[in-house]
């Protein structure tokens, strides 16, 4: 075998645990697509199709100033979170399995469960309801989400 050969094969054996490591961690940080929707009457649609690849769908919606958190959940339901951290009123992100707050480093399962404080209360629930073929996310009457910097 070459010496060049040798050592390139040498380096790859090397190489490919940190990598795989380095992938595992980086699809850990992964966030979940974005759908823009349209909020129409104070429900938005989303189609229950891009449910097919994954099951946490962020919906970001003219007219509504926060994103939300769409869940697929256990028996073709579905859960809809605001996505404000309920500590300190800060937008929450998602990222690999839950939601943080870059402000004070609260954190929310998928369940919208506080898994680390200061915040104390979960996150705020809205309806969403399977109706043909599309998820229906209804806004809770006299309550908007607050505010979202674009």
């Amino acid at each position: 075998m070459e010496r060049r050969t040798f050592l390139r094969n040498a380096c790859m054996a090397c190489a490919a645990p940190g990598l795989g490591s380095l992938a595992a961690f980086l699809s850990s940080c992964a966030s979940a697509p974005v759908y823009r929707g349209e909020m129409k009457d104070g429900a938005i649609r989303v189609p229950a199709l891009l449910f097919a690849t994954g099951d946490i769908q962020i919906i970001r919606a003219d007219g509504s100033p926060d994103d939300i958190a769409l869940v697929k959940g256990k028996n073709a339901g579905f859960e809809a979170f605001i996505l404000r951290c309920t500590h300190a009123d800060n937008p929450l992100s998602y990222r690999g399995t839950e939601f943080t707050c870059s402000l004070h480093g609260s954190r929310f399962d998928t369940g919208g469960n506080v898994t680390h404080g200061p915040a104390t209360l979960p996150l705020r629930r809205l309806q969403a309801t399977a109706e043909g073929d599309a998820v229906v996310v209804h806004l809770n009457p006299g309550e908007q989400p607050s505010s979202r910097p674009d």
